[in-house]
This record gives structure tokens, sequence and C-alpha cells, in this order.
């Protein structure tokens, strides 16, 4: 039980590490129009690291202080991170945690899921049209970016987890 407190601890402040990084360093900086999702990508590795229900309430979590921090209508980053939260952890019992293509399957799977929820809540939000070109291209580089940056969070994720879990001492 110690071990498991210990570790979800661990994981804790380094998802708000993860956050902060993406308020502070990624915001300010874009490739090709797209600025990658650290936060998405957290989510989704919660997900597939604990579960639905872990997954579910850590993308509600995030996504109500991103709603307070960044949105315009409140609700819509909530909405579409426990949405993602939710799929990625269903699908985390099909997932094998050792394989690098179902982890770049799901984190592409999870932007697309993101990004088209966030494209027809404003959408709907605004009445306007967009071009849906420009969301296709949106969330064809996005995946990329954030395969790339998943692997690397995934990585790290891990190793911090193991060592919480077979370091921990008892008292």
């Amino acid at each position: 039980m110690a071990k498991k407190v210990f570790s979800y601890f661990m994981i804790l402040i380094i998802l708000t590490c993860i956050f902060m990084f993406q308020i502070y360093v990624i915001d300010s900086r874009e490739l090709f129009g797209i600025k990658p999702n650290i936060i998405l990508i957290s989510v989704i590795v919660m997900s597939l690291w604990y579960g639905l229900y872990a997954g579910s309430i850590y993308g509600f979590c995030i996504g109500m202080l991103t709603d307070i921090l960044f949105g315009n209508s409140f609700g819509i980053f909530t909405l579409s991170y426990t949405v993602v939260g939710s799929i990625i952890g269903y699908l985390n019992y099909n997932y094998r945690r050792e394989s690098k293509i179902s982890l770049s399957y799901l984190t592409i799977f999870g932007t697309c899921i993101f990004e088209f929820m966030q494209y027809f809540i404003y959408l709907f939000l605004s009445s306007s049209s967009s071009n849906i070109f420009y969301l296709i291209i949106q969330v064809s580089i996005g995946s990329l970016l954030n395969v790339i940056l998943a692997f690397i969070l995934y990585g790290t994720f891990a190793k911090i987890s193991e060592y919480a879990e077979s370091n921990i001492l008892y008292y």
C-alpha cells in the first residue's frame, strides 16, 4: 500500500512539472504552426499506465485546471481530456506496455479524438464554419509531434514509477 501511495505521489509531482513545462516553455513555441500538447500526452500515459478510472479522473482534473487557466468557455478542455482519458483507459485492457507500436497508435488515436472534439465543440459554440483541411493538417502534424514526445514521457514515467515501487522503505 505504501508503495502505491508513494508511486502516485511521485507521478503527481512529475505530471505537475509536465503541466508547468507546457505552460511556460511549449506554449511559447510552435513547429509548423502546431504546438505539441504534453498535457494530452500525460493524460494518455496516465490512462495507459493506470487504466480507465485513473485516466478519467486525471483527465477530468487536468481538464478543469486547464479550463481555469486557458479556457475561453469553461468545460471544453475538461470534456475533451476526460473523454480521451476514458477511451484510452478503456483500451488499456488490450494494451501491452512493452509495445512501442501500440503506444504510437494510441497516441495518434488520442490526439485525433482530442483535436476533433475541440474542433466540433468550438464550431458548435461559435456557429461559424472552418476549413476542415486545416484541421486534418493540424491533426497529422500534432499526432507526429505527440508520438515523439509520448516515447520520451512514457519512458521517463515508466522508469520513475518502477524506481518508486521498488525502492521505497517500510518503517
